[in-house]
């Protein structure tokens, strides 16, 4: 079986076959060598894609979509229960959560460094504003493994 690499989402796919994980893909079969991704090329097409999201959206500062997705969420709920920071760690989760189920998708680990990237940029910004380390309150006696 011949693969290629989709040039849109990153995950190889026969040569020929439409995408089917975004459904819309220009193939580049010689992007493909057979190599894995090392972490630092995963990191990279993360800080890529944060940027890519924002050109598409007009936003100089790349993907910050967050703050928007989480007032929303609270406002459907009548009282705060996201802050931005808890909204990218949640994402985080979800990306974690399919990475164990299923086939391997790079998009999975891609998605995830940029989320915690996401994450740590609203911490490192929170800190400024309040000079001080943010503190979670998680009690993990609560948390249950999976299975």
């Amino acid at each position: 079986m011949h693969v290629t690499v989709c040039g849109m989402c990153g995950h190889t796919h026969q040569v020929g076959a439409q995408c089917p994980d975004c459904g819309g893909c220009k193939f580049q079969p010689a992007a493909f060598t057979g190599a894995r991704k090392s972490a630092a090329q995963i990191v990279q097409k993360a800080a890529d894609e944060i940027a890519q999201r924002g050109q598409l959206r007009d936003k100089s500062d790349g993907e910050r979509s967050m703050k928007r997705t989480v007032d929303a969420f609270n406002g459907l709920l009548g009282r705060p229960a996201l802050t931005e920071q808890e909204g990218w760690l949640f994402m985080c989760v979800l990306k974690m959560a399919r990475a164990t189920a299923g086939k391997h998708h790079l998009d999975d680990y891609t998605d995830l460094a940029g989320y915690a990237g996401l994450a740590g940029e609203c911490g490192e910004l929170q800190a400024a504003a309040n000079d001080e380390v943010m503190q979670f309150n998680v009690d993990y006696s609560k948390v249950q493994p999976h299975g």
